[in-house]
């Protein structure tokens, strides 16, 4: 279709060459076909089309295989219009399938003579450009529409536009300019008909989230009606999760850390807020009834340090910190949180547990032996008693 264009658009501003026109082909009672018709192109693709109108006409083509097209025959009216003599093995070079690039690689052929018969004969259609730059951009937009379906699919309307760059509450005028965006690059109506099934689905199914996501939020009624339902499932889930972990913190007081790390590690994953994380720390380091392991601690630590500063004076904050510096062997760093958690909670009755636990901890240095020191301050005595004796 563009060669025709091409050559329609010459003849458009050159009328005067319509004058060798064969008269059967002007009497308007003779049906006109492409066999009538290929001379006249031939001859004016010859007389008028220069090498530096063909370098542009094909220069987003150059890396496209030509493969024999519908019309392809080696015997074809075209190749009898005197080409050939110039472009030796022309048939044989075209079954190759090369580029155009590939061709001219080889220096085989006048550059000229081969646009001119590489434009006729792709008016007849003996020859079609295989989309290769396409299939490969196709499959580079498959990519990286799964990486987008994998991240959006589970995404609230607003959250789905917060990712392609919209703010956290993006007005319509916001929405439809990134709608329209994404839409130019990913409509399915712009997918070729040669696509695989794949690709269709995958642009099918992100173009739906988008689409969908684009009607809620630029349409006022269903908005509202979103927004609305959404505040009453974040209560939902708020209440869930403070209820699960309610009942986390009474099997934790319990002894039974191990089960209330699971429940806690739930109610944090429905409603990830600061109360229930810094629980979860606690049922963590308490569900080893020895040594803290060190990748336990960091990710405490990393835990704690996501705290906001005006929540970190609340009591469970500190007991929690308290427990960390135990673990890590600060044992006055831990007494210090922990009487900071009793100045604000004076009932706070697991944190004066641990500061109980805390004095039959030995600070690093001392000695850890007791029974032996014991026995070696008895036989000391004893030998003494029979030195004074003697």
């Amino acid at each position: 279709e563009q060669v025709i264009y091409g050559l329609l658009g010459l003849l458009k501003n050159n009328p005067l060459q319509m004058n060798f026109v064969p008269e059967r082909v002007r009497d308007k009672g003779t049906p006109v076909n492409a066999v009538h018709l290929t001379p006249m192109f031939w001859e004016v693709i010859n007389r008028d089309f220069q090498i530096y109108w063909f370098e542009k006409f094909y220069q987003d083509w150059l890396e496209h295989p030509m493969r024999k097209g519908p019309e392809f025959a080696a015997d074809h009216q075209v190749m009898a219009l005197g080409f050939l003599d110039k472009l030796p093995d022309f048939v044989q070079t075209l079954n190759r399938e090369l580029t155009i690039n590939e061709v001219f690689s080889e220096k085989k052929y006048d550059r000229l003579a081969f646009f001119r018969a590489l434009h006729i004969i792709a008016l007849r259609r003996l020859i079609v450009f295989d989309d290769v730059k396409r299939s490969k951009n196709i499959e580079e937009q498959l990519a990286r529409l799964k990486v987008i379906y994998k991240e959006v699919e589970k995404k609230n309307p607003f959250q789905v536009f917060e990712y392609f760059g919209a703010g956290s509450n993006p007005n319509p005028k916001e929405v439809e300019k990134i709608y329209k965006e994404f839409a130019r690059a990913n409509h399915p109506d712009l997918l070729p008909p040669t696509v695989s099934e794949d690709v269709r689905k995958t642009v099918h199914r992100v173009y739906a989230i988008v689409s969908d996501a684009y009607d809620v939020l630029t349409n006022e009624a269903k908005r509202e009606k979103f927004v609305s339902g959404q505040r009453q499932e974040e209560v939902e889930k708020q209440l869930k999760a403070e209820g699960i972990a309610e009942e986390a913190m009474v099997q934790l007081r319990r002894g039974r850390a191990t089960y209330a790390l699971e429940r806690l590690k739930e109610a944090y994953k429905i409603n990830p807020i600061t109360s229930i994380g810094v629980l979860l720390c606690w049922a963590k380091l308490k569900s080893y009834t020895g040594d803290v392991p060190y990748e336990v601690q960091k990710e405490v630590q990393g835990m704690l340090d996501d705290v906001p500063n005006e929540e970190r004076r609340s009591p469970n904050y500190l007991f929690v910190s308290a427990l960390l510096k135990k673990a890590a062997g600060d044992i006055e760093g831990a007494q210090a949180q922990l009487d900071k958690a009793l100045t604000i909670d004076g009932n706070f009755l697991d944190a004066r547990r641990e500061v109980a636990s805390l004095r039959n901890v030995k600070k690093p240095g001392a000695n850890t032996d007791t029974f032996t020191g014991e026995l070696t301050s008895v036989l000391g005595k004893f030998f003494a008693k029979k030195t004074a004796k003697k």
